[in-house]
């Protein structure tokens, strides 16, 4: 709390001239994303903090019948004298906090683009892409295993990262096959419409192929896994270096800085085209994920709800697919673990460890194991 009102102090200050529609001086745009950067942390941080206290809570009320405030936030301003007067509300709702006006100028408003909510859902991969090699999305193959090969990776730091089947399948719709003419016609609101049209039909095999076997929590969490996927892969940090995402990263930087290239630079309102492409995704967020949502709807009449996991947007990359592998590890141990007790062990619980049939089952999973 005593951070963040320093940083506030440094905000109102390089920014007390600047009103919604006008531009922003460097020094308030310094400090807008200094602050930014802090508040983002701080959610997550929050995020991991508040489930640790939940369970604290529920421990103290059980065991010692202390009654504590429901969550971390109300906690925090009962007890901290610095966090009473601070509203926490804003801080969760909008990017720069409470500071979303004095931050939001005019050169970041340009970066934003306004469709309608019904016109998200009606874009279409034959009619609506500028690309002259129209092709799209396959169907989700049914299994593809991880790949851990150092090579396919960024630089030699990602060399222990696993790709999972999800990410491989990936849909990145025309982005990889816009020529160089092509890339003249992708404006601001088309880069958007191309990335719309790639993330909806990812939503829509993910939910065909996941969405009717596993619960809807579970489906959800590929939903929101490719989402955040796709920010990566928009500011440029994604891990994977295959063929098509090098083409897809080479692509949105020429479009990038054809379209914005004279933001960018020294006392300019960007320093780096990925500082800037970190600005135009949290902008344009929330129509990538209501893309996905479309994407569910039309192979899914339930009007199931996905909620997004916005914690995930700050966790880096290479600790989502971690996260994801190890819940896959957990799932294919168990299964052989249940295959082992169900092909080993007699009826009167004795151990079948010669038979043919539990050897076969020994010597497949030992390949499991050590592959």
């Amino acid at each position: 709390c005593r951070l963040m009102k320093e940083k506030e102090k440094l905000l109102t200050g390089e920014c007390s001239v600047n009103r919604k529609k006008s531009d922003c001086s460097t020094g308030c745009n310094n400090e807008c994303y200094t602050y930014r950067s802090l508040i983002n942390r701080q959610r997550y941080e929050v995020s991991i903090l508040g489930k640790k206290y939940i369970k604290v809570v529920r421990y103290t009320i059980f065991r010692r019948k202390i009654v504590q405030p429901d969550n971390a936030l109300d906690f925090l301003k009962l007890n901290c004298s610095e966090c009473k007067d601070i509203d926490f509300k804003p801080f969760f709702e909008f990017e720069y906090g409470k500071y979303e006006e004095k931050c939001m100028c005019q050169s970041y408003i340009d970066l934003k683009i306004q469709f309608k909510n019904n016109d998200i859902c009606s874009f279409n991969a034959q009619t609506d892409t500028v690309s002259s090699d129209k092709r799209f999305c396959l169907e989700k193959k049914e299994f593809k295993p991880w790949k851990c090969d150092k090579n396919s990776f960024e630089t030699v730091h990602h060399k222990g990262v696993c790709v999972s089947p999800r990410r491989q399948g990936f849909c990145l719709g025309n982005l990889n096959y816009l020529l160089n003419d092509d890339i003249y016609n992708v404006h601001n609101s088309q880069l958007l419409i191309e990335i719309i049209m790639a993330s909806k039909q990812e939503g829509k095999l993910l939910w065909k192929k996941h969405g009717t076997i596993l619960d809807n929590q579970n489906a959800c969490k590929y939903i929101n896994d490719s989402y955040v996927d796709y920010k990566d892969i928009v500011i440029g940090n994604d891990l994977w270096n295959d063929n098509n995402s090098i083409k897809v990263q080479n692509n949105l930087n020429l479009i990038f800085e054809r379209n914005f290239g004279y933001k960018v630079g020294r006392n300019k309102l960007f320093k780096t085209i990925k500082e800037l492409k970190n600005v135009w995704w949290i902008l344009n967020r929330n129509k990538v994920w209501e893309s996905m949502r479309c994407g569910i709807d039309e192979v899914d009449q339930r009007r199931k709800t996905c909620e997004r996991i916005d914690e995930l947007e700050n966790m880096p990359q290479f600790f989502r697919w971690f996260s994801q592998w190890a819940h896959f590890f957990c799932k294919e141990k168990e299964y052989w673990e249940l295959k082992l007790k169900d092909k080993c062990t007699g009826n009167n619980g004795k151990s079948l460890c010669q038979d043919k049939t539990c050897q076969n089952v020994c010597t497949n999973m030992n390949y499991w194991t050590y592959t």
